[in-house]
This record gives structure tokens, sequence and C-alpha cells, in this order.
């Protein structure tokens, strides 16, 4: 009787919990972040998001040291709703030359790692 009352309780409190783990409220997480083509000026790039949020993009010199968070959420941004292989595409207008793309994400449960990834233009 014991166990069949915890998983009575279990069952309820999971409920108006929003049921499961898996359903509760998440921090954002970039991943699987990769530039897919470059040409002289322009690299497009793709990134996994868990969970809808604030993302922050920075492009800068490879050679230029690497922001902190807070740098990072005073450049542009952009509400991003939650998948897999988002595209976009940045311009550094710059050939043969370095850059690296930084990307932070926020919502109202967290902020993520910053994850980064550089890619060279083209000639």
């Amino acid at each position: 009787m014991k166990k069949l009352l915890f998983t009575a309780v279990a069952a309820v409190t999971l409920a108006a919990a929003g049921c499961c783990p898996q359903d509760a409220p998440q921090a954002p997480k970039i991943s699987n972040l990769t530039v897919t083509d470059v040409t002289g000026t322009v690299a497009t790039y793709k990134f996994d998001l868990n969970v809808d949020a604030t993302v922050y993009i920075f492009t800068r010199p490879a050679t230029s040291p690497e922001p902190t968070v807070e740098q990072l959420k005073t450049e542009a941004s952009s509400l991003i709703s939650a998948g897999t292989g988002i595209t976009k595409t940045v311009n550094p207008g710059i050939v043969n030359t370095s850059f690296t793309i930084y990307m932070v994400a926020e919502n109202a449960f967290g902020t993520s790692s910053v994850v980064k990834v550089t890619f060279t233009t083209k000639s």
C-alpha cells in the first residue's frame, strides 16, 4: 500500500510541475556551431539551440582578445526560436583573414556558455 501511495503522490507532483523534467524551464544551450560555407567576405554558419532565447553574436578578427559575456551582451542580438540547424551569415567584409564568431544565449532561466568557431575568408 505504501508503494502505491508513493506512486500516486509522485504522479500528482509531476503533473502539477509540468509532468516531466524535460518540461521544466531550462537555461539555453548552444551546440554544434560550425561554419558551413565561406566565400571571399561572407561565411555561413549553423548551430543548435535547445530553447527559445536571446542570442548575442559577435564576429571579430581571430587575433583579437576573446570577449567576456558582458561584452558579448553589448553586441547585436536576436530572439531565436529553439531548433536544430539554425543558419545565419556573417559578412566581415575583408578577404583572406581569420575571424572568430562568438555566441552566447540568454533567457529568464540563465545564460549559456560562450561558444566560438574560427574561419578564414577567401581571397
